[in-house]
C-alpha cells in the first residue's frame, strides 16, 4: 500500500443532524480491511472516539456532536488524532489542533458560521527565522482589534498559522509567485516549468490545513497563464471548500473560471468598494470624467470584493514625514475612512492596511522599507494607534452631554460577540448604572452594555459635577474594556466646544483687572505699546515687531509673519503701520508685501492681560498657488502644506507643553529636542522658560501648531549658495529653481573632483540640499577630515510617493554637526561623479547651510495654522482639500504673554 501521510487532510463543514462533520481525505491505495480512527478531545473535557472502515472513496466522515464553533473572537480548539490503519499496521498518523466552522459563499458575502464577514486586516511579511518577534507581532496585532492577515510575499509558515489558530485570526496564505510576466521573467506559460509552479503551491496547502486559513491566493503581481491555472485547479480539487483568489484578476480571460475573491488594491476612499475594478487600469489621467480624476475599468462578478491593499502608511512621502511627523497621525483618517466605509458596503469584504511591520532589509528590493505599524524591533509606531482606533469594534457614532448627563450612540462591530462583555469607563471610572435605550424607542435600566453584533443602541449616563469638570476645551475620556482580561475595545476624548475667552488678569501679582494698554512712546522709527507688565516694541521702518517683552525679560523676538509652507515667498518689505486706542486694548495695523508675491494685511488686537488675537488677510496674489500634481496613484490636491500665521520666539525659552484635542500631550526641550514637531488640533500649548514666562497658545481644537527653528536672529548664519563665502572650484552651474530652494536658488556639478568649500566660525554646521534623480554621490569633510559620504538620490521607497517629472525633494539634510569647539572650521564638499545604485546621473546640488554658534543665536518661529495638508499622500489616502491663500479672506488665532505662575483655558 501506498500512502502520503502528508496528505491527511482534515475539514470541518456543515453541522448535520448527528453533529459538525469532520472530513479527512487521503490519497493512496488502500485494502479492503482498511479503517481510520479518530480520537477528539477539547479543553473542556470534551472526548469522542469513533472509527470507520473505508472504501476506496478515499475519505472519510466522522460526525462530532456538542462542539463549539471556532471563530476569530472566539478561537475554540480541540485536539484531533486520525490514524489510517490496515488490519494492525498503520499507514498514516496525523495529529493537530483543529477548529470547527462552517465556510460559504452567498452572492456578494463570505458567510462564517452563517454570519457575513467584515474583514480588519493588516499585511504581513513573516520573517520566519524570528519566532518570538513573530509572536509579539500577532499579539499587538491582536490588541489593535485586527481580525485579518493577509501574507505578502510568500506563504505563511506552519507555526504562524498555529498561532493564528489559537488567537483568532482569519488569514489569506499566497504563494511564493510576485511580479512574475513584469518585473520577473515571463513563465507562466511554459510547460517546462510547469512543475516548479505546482510544487510551492503543493507545499503551501500542506503546510496551511488551518482553520484560520480563509483565501488561498496564487500570488501578486504577477500576470495569468496555463501554468496558473494548472495551481488553481490543483488547489481547487485539493481543497474545494476555500475561496481563492490572483492578484491580477483581469488577466484571466473571460472564458475561463473566475476566482472566487475578487482582490482590488490602492483604490481611492472616495470610490465604491463593493466594484469588481481592474487594477491594471486604476490611475490618476487627464481627463478622466469623474471627481477623483481616476481613469477605471470594471468588470460584473458576483463575488465578494476584498481591498487586498488600502490605504498605505506614509513611508513613501519621506520629506513630510521629516518635515511634520503629524502626517504618520493624519494618515489614521484615511484608514478610519477606509475602515468605515467598508463596514457598511455590503459585497465588500474588508480590507488589508500595508504593512504589519517595517522592513530590516533582508527581503530583495526592500531595503529597509518603514511600510509599517511596527518597527523592525516589533514596536508600535504612530501608525499603530491610529489603526487600533480605526478598527475598534466598540465604535462611538455620536455623543451628547446635557448636565450631567451623557448619551453616547454606541455601535457594535464585533462579528460573533454581545457588548455586554465591555465595562464602560467615562474619566477612569466605571459605570454601572445605565439608561439603554432598545430598537422600539423603550428604556430601561441597567448595569452594563447589551448590544446584539452589528447592532445600535443609545445609552445614558448620570455623571455628577460633569458640567462643571467638562468646561470648554476640558476633555471626557471614554474606554470600553473587557470584562474577562482588561483589552482595551475602544476609547475616545470628546472634547467641550467654547467660545475664546482669555483669563482676566495678568498673574498673582496683577489681581483684579489688568492695567489698559496705551501708546506709550512714538519715535520716529519706533511704535510703543504697553503697560507695567507687557511691552510691545514695533519697527517703523519694516513695520513688524522688534521684540515683546515681560516685565523686561524679552519673550518675542519677530513678527507677524505669514506662514505658506510650500509657496516661497519673497523678502518682506513693510508699507504702513498704525496704531490705534480701543478702550483698554490696542489696535495695530501692519501693510505689506513679500516681493513679487503676495501683499497681506495683518490686524492685531493687544489685550492689557498678554493676549495678540493675530489676523491677517491677503490682498493681492502675485503667484499662483501650487496647482494639482499626478502621483502615481492618486492626485495631489495641490495647494499648500501649511497656511497660518507666525511669530519669532526669543531665545532663552526651553520648554514647550502641547495638549491636543484627543488628549495626547507632549513635552520637550527646546534646547534638546527636534522643535520641528507638529501637533494638529490643539487645545493647550505653552512655551516658557525657567520662570514660567513665556507664550501660549490658545485654540478650540481647530488650530496646528509647529515649532521650527529659524536663524532670524542672526541671518548672517544663513550661507546661501550664492553667498560669498562658498567658494566653488570647478565646473559648478547656478540654477534658479524657486519651487522650494531657499531663496529660488542652487549650484550643482556633475565633474568628478569639483569641490565646494566653506570656512566659518562657531560650534556646529548644517548642510542641505535637493534629491532628485539627477543627483548622485559627493564626499563631505570637515576639518580635513572625511566625515561623510553622502547621496541625492532619493530612495527607492519614495518613488510611490512620485509623480514623473515632479521628483524633487527641497531642503535636505545632507549633514550636519554639533559642539565642535568654538572657534574657525572648514567644510568641503567634493564631486564624485558617481550614481547611486539605481540611478544613472551623478549631480551633486547645494542649497544653502546654517552655522551654530554663541555668535548665531538661533531663534523658534511658531506657526499657528489654520489649515494644512499633506499633498504627496497617493495610492488612495485621504486628503484634505487644497489649503490655498485666497484674497479676501481673513483667518485669525490667538497667543497670550504668560507673565509667570498661570495658565490659559478657555470657559
Amino acid at each position: 500500500m501506498e500512502i502520503n501521510k502528508n496528505l491527511l487532510w482534515l475539514e470541518t463543514g456543515e453541522k448535520g443532524e448527528k453533529g459538525m462533520a469532520l472530513t479527512v481525505r487521503f490519497t493512496g491505495r488502500i485494502g479492503e480491511s482498511a479503517g481510520m480512527g479518530l480520537l477528539l478531545t477539547g479543553p473542556d473535557g470534551y472526548r469522542l472516539e469513533q472509527k470507520l472502515f473505508l472504501t476506496e472513496e478515499k475519505e472519510a466522515v466522522f460526525f462530532c456532536p456538542g462542539v463549539n464553533l471556532w471563530d476569530p473572537e472566539h478561537p475554540f480548539l480541540y485536539h484531533a488524532a486520525v490514524t489510517l490503519e490496515c488490519g494492525e499496521k498503520i499507514l498514516a498518523v496525523r495529529e493537530e489542533n483543529i477548529g470547527f466552522r462552517t465556510l460559504e459563499k452567498a452572492g456578494k458575502e463570505l458567510l462564517w458560521n452563517h454570519t457575513p464577514l467584515k474583514l480588519r486586516g493588516i499585511c504581513y511579511r513573516e520573517r520566519k527565522e524570528d519566532r518570538e518577534g513573530t509572536k509579539k507581532d500577532l499579539e499587538l496585532f491582536a490588541a489593535a482589534h485586527i481580525n485579518f492577515l493577509r501574507s505578502i510575499y510568500g506563504p505563511f509558515s506552519g507555526y504562524l498559522l498555529q498561532l493564528c489558530d489559537e488567537m483568532g485570526f482569519l488569514a489569506e496564505d499566497t504563494a511564493p509567485f510576485y511580479e512574475v510576466g513584469q518585473e520577473k521573467p515571463a513563465l507562466q506559460d511554459l510547460p517546462h516549468c510547469r512543475e516548479e509552479f505546482l510544487k510551492p503551491v503543493k507545499r503551501m496547502l500542506e503546510d496551511g490545513c488551518h482553520v484560520s486559513v480563509l483565501i488561498w491566493s496564487l500570488g501578486h503581481d504577477c500576470a495569468w497563464g496555463a501554468n496558473f491555472r494548472a495551481a488553481a485547479e490543483w488547489i481547487r480539487v485539493q481543497d474545494p471548500l476555500r475561496p481563492l483568489t490572483f492578484h491580477l484578476p483581469m488577466s484571466i480571460p473571460e472564458e475561463e473560471e473566475q476566482m472566487d475573491i475578487w482582490p482590488v488594491h490602492y483604490i481611492d476612499w472616495r470610490q465604491p468598494f463593493d466594484v469588481c475594478f481592474d487594477q491594471m487600469v486604476i490611475f490618476h489621467t487627464p481627463g478622466a470624467e469623474n471627481e477623483i480624476g481616476y481613469m477605471t475599468a470594471q468588470a460584473d462578478y458576483e463575488v465578494p470584493v476584498l481591498h487586498e491593499v488600502w490605504s498605505p502608511v506614509a513611508c513613501h512621502n519621506r520629506d513630510e514625514i521629516l518635515h511634520d511627523p503629524a502626517v504618520r497621525r493624519f494618515w489614521g483618517e484615511s484608514i478610519s475612512r477606509f475602515w468605515e466605509k467598508a463596514y457598511r458596503t455590503s459585497g465588500c469584504l474588508g480590507g488589508a492596511v500595508l504593512a504589519g511591520t517595517d522592513e530590516d532589509g533582508r527581503f530583495e528590493g526592500m531595503g529597509k522599507y518603514e511600510w509599517g505599524i511596527l518597527d523592525r524591533e516589533h514596536k508600535p509606531k504612530p501608525e499603530y494607534r491610529e489603526l487600533r482606533k480605526a478598527y475598534a469594534p466598540a465604535a462611538v457614532l455620536s455623543s451628547r452631554l446635557e448636565g450631567e448627563e451623557l448619551t453616547l450612540e454606541v455601535e457594535n462591530r464585533f462579528l460573533f460577540t454581545d457588548l455586554s462583555v465591555c465595562r464602560l469607563f467615562v474619566n477612569n471610572r466605571e459605570v454601572r448604572d445605565m439608561l439603554v435605550q432598545g430598537k422600539n424607542g423603550s428604556e430601561r435600566r441597567t448595569d452594563g452594555l447589551t448590544g446584539e453584533p452589528g447592532g445600535r443602541q443609545k445609552v445614558t449616563v448620570r455623571l455628577p459635577g460633569a458640567g462643571k469638570q467638562t468646561a470648554a476645551g476640558e476633555r471626557m475620556e471614554i474606554r470600553f474594556e473587557s470584562r474577562d482580561n482588561g483589552r482595551c475595545y475602544g476609547e475616545y476624548s470628546l472634547i467641550r466646544r467654547g467660545e475664546r475667552k482669555a483669563e482676566e488678569g495678568s498673574g498673582p501679582e496683577n489681581k483684579g483687572k489688568a492695567e489698559a494698554f496705551s501708546i506709550r512712546q512714538q519715535e520716529e522709527d519706533t511704535l510703543l505699546i504697553g503697560n507695567r507688565i507687557f511691552t510691545f516694541l514695533f519697527s517703523r521702518k519694516d513695520c513688524l515687531l522688534r521684540e515683546a517683552s515681560i516685565k523686561g525679560r524679552r519673550v518675542l523676538a519677530g513678527g507677524p509673519m505669514l506662514n505658506c509652507t510650500g509657496f516661497l515667498p519673497g523678502d518682506w518689505k513693510g508699507k504702513t503701520i498704525d496704531a490705534k486706542q480701543d478702550g483698554e486694548k490696542v489696535l495695530v495695523t501692519i501693510t505689506g508685501s513679500y516681493e513679487g508675491t503676495i501683499d497681506v494685511r495683518f490686524l492685531l488686537t493687544l489685550s492689557p492681560d498678554g493676549t495678540i488675537d493675530t489676523s491677517y488677510e491677503v490682498l493681492r496674489l502675485y503667484r499662483h498657488m501650487p496647482h494639482k500634481v499626478k502621483a502615481q496613484i492618486g492626485i495631489s490636491p495641490g495647494g499648500l502644506l501649511e497656511k497660518g500665521g507666525s511669530w519669532l520666539l526669543a531665545e532663552g525659552l526651553e520648554t514647550f507643553c502641547c495638549t491636543d484635542a484627543e488628549g495626547a500631550k507632549a513635552r520637550m526641550s527646546l534646547a534638546a529636542d527636534a522643535p520641528w514637531q507638529s501637533w494638529h488640533h490643539i487645545c493647550e500649548a505653552v512655551i516658557t522658560d525657567q520662570k514660567g514666562l513665556g507664550v501660549a497658545v490658545y485654540s478650540d481644537g481647530s488650530d496646528s501648531v509647529r515649532l521650527q527653528k529659524d536663524p532670524m536672529l542672526s541671518p548672517e548664519a544663513v550661507v546661501n549658495d550664492r553667498d560669498g563665502r562658498m567658494h566653488f572650484t570647478g565646473d559648478w552651474h547656478r540654477m534658479e529653481d524657486a519651487c522650494g530652494n531657499y531663496r529660488g536658488t542652487e549650484t550643482l556639478s556633475r565633474k568628478k573632483g569639483d569641490c565646494m568649500h566653506l570656512s566659518f566660525m562657531g560650534t556646529g554646521i548644517r548642510l542641505y540640499g535637493p534629491l532628485d534623480i539627477n543627483y548622485g554621490m559627493c564626499r563631505i569633510c570637515l576639518d580635513g577630515q572625511e566625515a561623510e559620504i553622502a547621496g541625492q538620490y532619493p530612495d527607492k521607497v519614495d518613488f510611490p510617493g512620485m509623480s514623473r517629472g515632479y521628483e524633487k525633494r527641497y531642503g535636505v539634510l545632507l549633514f550636519e554637526a554639533h559642539g565642535l569647539p568654538e572657534g574657525e572650521h572648514s567644510l568641503t564638499v567634493t564631486v564624485l561623479g558617481e550614481a547611486q545604485e539605481g540611478a544613472q546621473n551623478t549631480y551633486t546640488s547645494i542649497d544653502y547651510a546654517v552655522v551654530e554658534g554663541i555668535r548665531y543665536p538661533e531663534g523658534i518661529r511658531l506657526h499657528v495654522n489654520q489649515d494644512y495638508n499633506y499633498p504627496r499622500l497617493v495610492r488612495g489616502c485621504y486628503m484634505r482639500p487644497a489649503a490655498e491663500l485666497v484674497p479676501g479672506r481673513k483667518e485669525t488665532f490667538r497667543i497670550r504673554l504668560l507673565s509667570g505662575g498661570e495658565k490659559g483655558e478657555w470657559k
